[in-house]
């Protein structure tokens, strides 16, 4: 069965509304409507924010200092002001009062000492066969196992002095934070800091 309204027939039951200016419409089209003027909305919104000058839109960053992780004396300012730099690039160094070791001596003691430890492991191991078979002693033993013990302390001692010249060398090294410009240097080489002690500004990148 259906009904007649003006010249639309719709389905009993169904709920019909009127909008302004137009017929009879069944109400399951007016989310259709209900849409058009949220998209219309929307357009007009997005116009008005693409009229707004950009600094109200997006205000600019503020500069970011890269500060001193460490007491020390300013080496070197790798970047210049003016200059663009990336993300985690190196950009100053500092220096402590008394100078780190090098680097690749320290690397050369360790193999020396890791040698002498695989000698003296090997040593040990030969002995203490001997000895359970009754061809060596126990002095003899005790002996190759102190020189075992002492070369493994010996190795340990040189890898700690290796990772921790590494580990304050990479402290004296500071890195930019983000990419962008830098502004200014905030210290100038030769200057004695102090951790927190500003080095540079860098203007981040929109």
């Amino acid at each position: 069965m259906s009904r007649h309204t003006g010249k639309y027939t719709f389905p009993m039951g169904a709920r019909a509304v009127y909008l302004r200016g137009m017929k009879w419409v069944p109400a399951s089209f007016s989310f259709v409507f209900r849409f058009a003027r949220a998209v219309v909305f929307a357009a007009a919104l997005g116009s008005c924010r693409s009229s707004l000058p950009p600094e109200v839109l997006l205000p600019p960053l503020e500069p970011l200092c890269v500060r001193a992780r460490v007491p020390g004396t300013v080496e070197e300012l790798r970047a210049a002001s003016g200059s663009r730099v990336q993300a985690g690039e190196w950009v100053a160094t500092l220096a402590l009062p008394t100078p780190l070791p090098d680097p690749a001596r320290l690397r050369q003691a360790l193999q020396e000492r890791e040698r002498v430890l695989g000698t003296a492991r090997t040593d040990y191991l030969e002995i203490k066969q001997r000895t359970e078979t009754g061809r060596s002693g126990t002095a003899q033993l005790a002996a190759a196992r102190q020189a075992f013990e002492t070369a493994e302390v010996d190795r340990n001692q040189a890898l700690t002095d290796l990772e921790t010249a590494q580990q304050t060398r990479e402290q004296l090294r500071h890195y930019a934070p983000c990419a962008g410009r830098v502004v200014g240097p905030a210290a100038a080489v030769g200057d004695v800091v102090r951790p927190g002690t500003p080095l540079l500004y860098i203007q981040p990148d929109p």
